[in-house]
């Protein structure tokens, strides 16, 4: 992953070689929820999912934000609708301001240093591992 100085779009360099800007990963099939990429050897998938998420450009992600991003990354039709969202807004719940450093209206949305807690949480509750 690379961003080009000046430009807002982020691209990816997949394995034969070709590049692929962000919009454009945002229109690959989805994958299974279990691909999620929660894990810390993860970050330039992370980075890339943050970016098609945070459609505000503004480093935060809303409920709403996360809820439509991942929905369109990922498949979640062996799990009911109402399940999934429960599910999105716990681990949205827990891991916004998880620092517990923000204040005002930045602790009510998840930041990227949070993503990769609240992916995993999510992963986790979606499993029944709550």
């Amino acid at each position: 992953i690379f961003a080009q100085a000046g430009q807002e779009s982020l691209l990816w360099k997949g394995s034969r070689g070709s590049i692929m800007s962000a919009p454009a990963l945002a229109k690959r099939p989805r994958r299974p929820f279990t691909d999620i990429p929660f894990q810390r050897d993860r970050l330039p998938e992370r980075k890339v999912l943050f970016l098609i998420c945070d459609t505000h450009r503004n480093g935060y992600l809303s409920l709403s934000e996360a809820t439509i991003g991942l929905s369109s990354q990922f498949d979640f039709d062996a799990i009911p609708k109402a399940n999934v969202d429960r599910d999105i807004q716990r681990a949205f719940s827990v891991t916004k301001n998880y620092s517990g450093k923000e204040t005002g209206q930045a602790a009510g949305y998840v930041e990227h240093k949070e993503f990769r807690i609240f992916l995993e949480m999510l992963v986790y509750l979606l499993q029944g591992e709550d």
